[in-house]
């Protein structure tokens, strides 16, 4: 206990509170429903529940959005669903233009204009 009231903690524990409302434009980590619950987890349960993968978009949707009232955890869950959608279109119009694309031609002809820092 005595480590945690230490001004060296404290130190510490502002830094690291800082570094994480820097990222998302200020906003901080982007909030989820899912607890400790790893994502993977999630899949596997509801495979095993109703034998179909969990695809993408409806994992996202379950972990972001209020389990009863279905509303957003927070904006920028919303904002980056709001991303999600056109992507995914995007994606699947490619693929059934092209055939199943690799990882460098998804990144840049789709994901670049979105998220230029990560087509290398």
């Amino acid at each position: 206990m005595q480590y945690w009231n230490s001004d060296d903690f404290k130190k510490i524990s502002a830094i690291n509170s800082k570094n994480r409302m820097s990222s998302n434009n200020g906003e901080g980590p982007s909030l989820h429903t899912g607890g400790s619950v790893a994502f993977a987890e999630y899949r596997r349960r509801h495979k095993e529940l109703t034998g179909k993968e969990l695809r993408n978009d409806e994992l996202f949707l379950m972990t972001h959005k209020t389990k009863n009232e279905k509303k957003w955890i927070c904006g920028t869950s919303e904002r980056m669903w709001g991303q999600f959608i056109p992507i995914t279109f995007q994606i699947n119009q490619f693929i059934k233009e092209r055939g199943v694309p690799s990882h460098q031609e998804v990144s840049k002809s789709i994901f670049s204009p979105h998220f230029p820092e990560t087509v290398n």
